[in-house]
């Protein structure tokens, strides 16, 4: 299970790749979402995430698409 620290990095990161603020993120039961980013995502920063424990719930692991929301289990 991420810490605070890491589920905020990872939030970070994820926001970074937005053009703008307002975009959604929601959360359900034991797990976070965040839209699917306005720009691609770099390796670094995907190997951080799925380190994190992010993921695209459609893509196979380690498989990464722009136009996939991003979730999380906390």
């Amino acid at each position: 299970m991420p810490t605070l620290s890491k589920i905020l990095e990872g939030i970070n990161i994820i926001n970074s790749y937005y053009t703008q603020d307002g975009y959604n993120m929601e959360a359900e039961h034991d797990q976070i979402f965040m839209a699917a980013t306005d720009h691609p995502i770099i390796p670094r920063d995907l190997r951080k995430l799925w380190d994190i424990g992010w993921f695209q719930k459609y893509q196979p692991e380690g498989e990464y698409s722009q136009e996939e929301h991003w979730a999380l289990y906390i």
